[in-house]
């Protein structure tokens, strides 16, 4: 195929160009130079993600991000290293970790699969990706390098990084840890019903863990990385936007690249606003190009199908913000820019109702292709069990609908013997009967 001859090149040069990336001086701009050579492969594969085949899609996404994994820890090692010092317990204790998945909860299925004596090697595959999929959520959310400049562990402030001359001349920035220069990456990460406000650009920035929060920054040249994000509203401008393992959030944004979209749901799209006067120049001054925003062209790589994928939606004209408040100093908006009576999104309004659950569910083998997608998150009644799940499924998937009674079902990584009512949050597997059975 001419697409994977192509990217394989690319690879290729992006692979030997870190690999001969020097120590010293020059390190951080032949990196740079190295992470602007996996943006364009992971912006190749988003233009082609309407027709490439699904196993060639997967491998070319592995392979790049394989690469970016090298890249982010070249970038750590040449990071200068931390002076010892006594740390403050009360500000670690700020920003706790998620906790990671007991082993013996990921390996339950295929435990369970050992223990049946399944005699076809299919049926372990089907549990061992069950597994690493469970697993994978906790492990391959965008990390920023270690001493990257942010905002972190905070809840219910106002945070303001000012403009590069404003600092320079005693402003400094509110909040703590919002140090580094012009150009280098900055991140967010385990904020709650905070206000941001990016007035400095960065080189790419990096957002984890954020819970109601609003982030209003000024557009950057290279790239977002979006990653487990509940119920916020971002205000964006990058060359390339990546949205991973996130719910409930409004992006209005300044894209030169197709969005992409992954393991995410009940996620709204808007153009950047309209910039005050004094900020005019700031989307050209990124190097982006004021007439061009692909904000519509979103690849969400969770739907293969034409017709729209129902993990996103566009924010309807009426319920969009006007303006958003790029001061300093911050402050409520202006009453006139405040939407009608903006509805939530349908995840949020779901949770806010308190009388539906939402669980998600992973598709496998067989029932993957029927259902023409690997993962989908479904709202259901709140004491709902397993079997309305599959009632549900066969009504929202009519491929699917033959396969269903064959299929078993894992709760949480554990098999179902019966019927089981179902928690929000749930995560479920469809597993199909291996060689036809």
């Amino acid at each position: 195929m001419q697409f994977k001859t192509r990217f394989d090149a690319e690879l290729r040069d992006a692979g030997g160009a870190l690999q001969a990336a020097p120590d010293g001086a020059d390190a951080q701009a032949a990196l740079a130079e190295c992470a602007k050579q996996v943006e364009a492969l992971h912006g190749s594969i988003s233009a082609a993600v309407h027709f490439l085949p699904l196993a060639t899609r997967e491998a070319c996404s592995k392979a790049t991000q394989e690469l970016e994994a090298r890249l982010r820890a070249e970038r750590e090692r040449l990071a200068p290293k931390k002076k010892f010092g006594f740390k403050n317990r009360a500000k670690l204790a700020a920003a706790p970790m998620a906790p990671t998945p007991p082993a013996d909860a990921v390996g339950a299925v295929a435990g369970a699969v050992a223990g049946e004596g399944a005699a076809d090697a299919a049926a372990a595959a089907a549990a061992e990706r069950l597994a690493s999929t469970t697993a994978k959520h906790h492990e391959d959310s965008f990390v920023a390098v270690a001493d990257c400049a942010g905002f972190r562990g905070q809840r219910g402030a106002r945070l303001v990084r000012e403009a590069a001359e404003a600092a320079e001349s005693g402003g400094g920035s509110s909040g703590g840890g919002a140090g580094g220069g012009v150009g280098g990456d900055f991140a967010l990460e385990g904020l709650e019903e905070c206000e941001v406000r990016l007035l400095r650009p960065s080189n790419s920035l990096w957002i984890r863990r954020l819970t109601r929060c609003t982030i209003v920054a000024v557009p950057l040249p290279g790239s977002i990385y979006v990653t487990e994000c509940t119920d916020c509203t971002f205000v964006m401008g990058a060359r390339q936007v990546r949205l991973h393992t996130s719910t409930g959030c409004d992006f209005y944004l300044h894209v030169s690249s197709h969005p992409i979209v992954e393991r995410c749901d009940g996620l709204r799209f808007a153009p950047y606003p309209a910039l005050p006067a004094p900020l005019t120049g700031v989307v050209a001054a990124a190097g982006l190009d004021p007439s061009r925003n692909e904000w519509r062209q979103v690849d969400d790589f969770d739907w293969l199908k034409a017709q729209q994928s129902p993990h996103w939606s566009f924010l309807p004209e009426q319920y969009r913000r006007a303006a958003f408040d790029f001061s300093a100093t911050a402050g409520e908006p202006p009453a006139a820019d405040l939407p009608p009576s903006c509805p939530p999104s349908p995840a949020a309004e779901g949770a806010a109702e308190g009388g539906t659950i939402t669980v998600t569910v992973l598709f496998f083998a067989a029932a993957r292709e029927e259902a023409e997608t690997s993962r989908a998150s479904l709202q259901l009644d709140a004491g709902s069990d397993t079997e309305a799940l599959r009632a549900l499924l066969a009504q929202r998937y009519p491929d699917l609908q033959p396969l269903l009674p064959r299929c078993a079902l894992a709760r949480n990584a554990e098999y179902v013997q019966s019927s089981e009512e179902l928690r929000d949050g749930d995560e479920v597997a469809v597993i199909p009967p291996v060689s036809g059975g």
